[in-house]
């Protein structure tokens, strides 16, 4: 299934073309082989010199490149080099070195200091350059990652981010291409050693071995017979040589298209139908997305043009396949292309058309910002009679598309071709497109069990997507019982594997089945996180590490686990490297923070418990863990407004009331921590923390009997620092039950904890608190008071 995944959109048509072409090797993951065979991409300039110069000088021909000087000649890697990007607070860094290019970003940590450093090459770059440019870097496995910023030529040039990275929470130096840059697939895209430069000849022309080798040995029965002609197809099909790349009805969540089951991804021939390769869908009718314009719509805008609709017009009647005019040259060529139906003698004598610009174009092709590349100007390739009105280029912010929040939710409609003659397409096709993406997720699941039932035969290959969906929307019984079925034909099927890994509920059967799944796939860095999480052993979180090393999920796994059996060394180094891979997820500064608690690093725990506050404001664990460290810096009034906000957050936050307890008990408000703490003992029967600062309020109460019966409870407890400052506490009141106290109490803060001290009403000497360690897990702070 061919599915958009928010990938740079600058990718939408260069990257499939380029590696579908001339390639040596064929890259695994693919379902089937490419057609072929394929030239070298140099073979077509010998014979055909002039074509192959006039190419060489269009954008087709400059989309995909290795990084070299020659290439990088349009931005500016010295001076104005640096870019920072406030929704998500990291500097960016554009940086030459000799003949290597490389991407570099950072945030500003604790104290100012630089943090969060990467620095990745620059192997390749993608785009030519006339609206937008983006930068790859190839994986020592051969994987290819897009990196954060790019390079527009608007304003002179200028870097911004890539589209989908315009957010606090962008994928960060992560985001892998997949093959075609629009399929979702299960493993990683490994590409060859070497990748073809630029879309070559046979993306059009098709596979040119045979037309090479014909031509080589001088025999002229073969030379013509041996390679396409695209001009010798009808209409429809001429235009298909161009919709394999350029039609794409939408780049957000849909899908736009679908792959046909059984096809590879670089399987497309131009001598076949489009459709026998991809069928494309669009929003329905009447849901608002009419008027969309987006970065690669020119041929999706140009079909509801009636110029398009009532003329023989291809691509080319506009842009010749071998060469892009310029300038003056440009004008000329393409008011010609428009008079050739448009006479001048038939055009109105209007005094709009007497002011007009040179061109047809500027107003009735006006140039348009794109809604999905916000840095990007482009030609509207939707001809229409009148220019609309408004600013077309005005800037604008980019759309950030959160699932199930504003990505659309409605039927998928049938877009090209625009019917499907097999009934068994129709159904099963259409059905996948409503569930893929969830767009039409309840109501593509009933049409798909149908479609299946109907065309039993056709409808086997969609089975596992049927369960995909099932799963999807929360129906995982019925998902498992479709994954079970497939593996009792298929036993080794991977994708039903790990379909029925997430379906399991008990552990030890998850466990069964991602270790079938790694004995089919050993490195699959997926299951070995998942294995992970249910064994919770160090040795199996260090495999999912080792498979997935810049995994922020995996690395911070592997922190929580050395940190449970106090290695805060490693914990350390695992938190923070997972923070330098995605640097906006609140949990991995609050573990990060928890660490440094521990280690008594107090105001560096407070600079990561305010990054996470930051991130995630309605996080009461973050607020929790800022008050705490606030009252272990003595800065007991901000505790005490971000505990309040944390027990807001979450009521039954039992250690934020303990400690809103102990601040109250600070200040001798007796009757308010008394609260506190009956709130916490309320949310956490049984904290001991909480049992031991009630028995105290109540003891500071002259509650003598309310006091022994939490003290007691304290005195049971797992923490000895509780249960020895418990059982003292019950000494004290054994031996003064009679006396009349009154606590008065002044903090004190020691390197390690922050006790409380208090003297008696007869000015006995101050004693300090015990020793008030703080859990991590759930984190806790103690304020312990002792009698004099």
């Amino acid at each position: 299934m061919m599915i958009r995944v928010r990938l740079s959109l600058l990718l939408a048509t260069a990257l499939a073309s380029a590696f579908s072409c001339s390639r040596p090797q064929q890259p695994s993951g693919t379902a089937a082989a490419p057609p072929g065979p394929y030239a070298a991409a140099n073979s077509c300039a010998g014979c055909h010199a002039a074509q192959a110069g006039t190419y060489a000088q269009t954008g087709m021909s400059r989309a995909f490149a290795r990084a070299t000087p020659a290439v990088l000649d349009r931005e500016d890697f010295i001076v104005r080099n640096t870019f920072f990007h406030q929704p998500s607070d990291r500097h960016y860094r554009m940086i030459r070195r000799g003949d290597r290019f490389f991407q570099r970003r950072h945030q500003l940590g604790f104290k100012g200091a630089e943090s969060n450093v990467i620095e990745k090459e620059i192997h390749y770059v993608m785009g030519s350059g006339n609206h937008a440019r983006t930068y790859l870097h190839r994986t020592p496995d051969n994987r290819l990652l897009q990196l954060p910023l790019g390079w527009y030529p608007e304003a002179g040039g200028q870097w911004a981010m890539n589209p989908g990275y315009d957010r606090p929470d962008h994928s960060g130096f992560r985001r892998e291409i997949g093959f075609g840059c629009a399929e979702a697939q299960e493993a990683a895209s490994v590409y060859p050693t070497v990748l073809p430069e630029g879309i070559d000849c046979q993306r059009c022309h098709g596979p040119g071995a045979a037309h090479v080798e014909a031509a080589s040995k001088g025999d002229t029965n073969k030379i013509k017979s041996t390679i396409l002609q695209p001009k010798s197809l009808d209409r429809n099909r001429q235009l298909e040589v161009c919709l394999q790349c350029h039609l794409e009805s939408t780049s957000f969540s849909l899908p736009h298209a679908a792959l046909r089951l059984g096809r590879g991804v670089f399987s497309y021939s131009p001598a076949e139908p489009l459709s026998s390769y991809a069928i494309h869908f669009d929003h329905a009718s009447g849901s608002g997305h009419e008027g969309k314009f987006e970065i690669v719509s020119a041929a999706y805008r140009l079909r509801q043009s009636l110029c398009f609709a009532k003329s023989e017009m291809t691509c080319t009647t506009c842009h010749p396949a071998h060469h892009a005019p310029r300038g003056v040259a440009a004008t000329q060529h393409y008011n010609g292309a428009c008079r050739q139906c448009h006479k001048a003698e038939k055009l109105p004598s209007t005094p709009a058309h007497r002011r007009a610009a040179p061109d047809c174009s500027s107003c009735h092709m006006p140039k348009r910002r794109t809604e999905d590349v916000v840095h990007a100007v482009m030609t509207d390739h939707f001809i229409q009679r009148r220019t609309p009105t408004g600013d077309l280029t005005a800037p604008r912010a980019e759309r950030i598309e959160t699932s199930g929040i504003n990505s659309y939710r409605g039927e998928v409609a049938l877009y090209y071709p625009p019917s499907l003659p097999k009934e068994a397409d129709r159904d099963l096709y259409t059905a996948l497109a409503q569930v893929v993406q969830k767009s039409n997720l309840k109501a593509g699941i009933g049409q798909l069990e149908t479609a299946i039932a109907k065309h039993n035969t056709a409808g086997q290959p969609f089975v596992p997507h049927l369960a995909a969906a099932l799963l999807s929307d929360g129906q995982s019984g019925k998902a498992r019982a479709i994954f079970m079925r497939i593996l009792e034909r298929s036993p080794r099927d991977t994708g039903a594997l790990r379909g029925l890994a997430d379906t399991e509920t008990a552990p030890e059967r998850s466990l069964e089945v991602l270790r079938r799944l790694l004995a089919e796939q050993p490195g699959d860095a997926a299951a070995l996180y998942q294995m992970a999480r249910f064994t919770r052993q160090i040795s199996d979180a260090a495999k999912a590490v080792g498979a997935a090393p810049e995994s922020p999920d995996a690395l911070n796994l592997l922190g929580s686990l050395h940190q449970d059996v106090g290695q805060t060394a490693d914990a350390d180094r695992l938190f923070r490297e997972a923070i330098r891979h995605q640097p906006d997820l609140a949990p991995l500064h609050e573990n990060l923070a928890g660490v440094l608690e521990a280690e008594g690093r107090f105001d560096e725990a407070l600079f990561e418990f305010d990054a996470a506050v930051r991130l995630d404001p309605q996080s009461a664990g973050a607020r929790f863990g800022k008050a705490a460290a606030l009252a272990a810096l003595a800065r007991f009034t901000e505790a005490q407004s971000e505990g309040q906000t944390a027990v807001k957050l979450s009521p039954n936050h039992a250690a934020a009331w303990e400690l809103l307890g102990n601040l109250a008990a600070r200040q001798a408000r007796w009757a308010e921590a008394s609260g506190h703490f009956q709130k916490a003992l309320a949310a956490q029967p049984g904290l001991a923390r909480a049992e031991l600062g009630l028995g105290t309020v109540l003891a500071a109460q002259r509650d003598l009997a309310g006091a022994r019966q939490h003290l007691e409870r304290a005195a049971a407890a797992a923490d000895p620092a509780v249960r020895q400052e418990a059982l003292e506490l019950l000494r004290e009141i054994a031996l003064r039950h009679s006396r009349e106290m009154t606590l008065l109490c002044s903090p004190k803060v020691t390197q390690h904890n922050l006790g409380l001290v208090r003297s008696c009403a007869r000015k006995e000497p101050l004693c300090a608190g015990g020793n008030n360690q703080r859990e991590l897990r759930p984190r806790s702070v103690a304020f312990t008071i002792r009698c004099c």
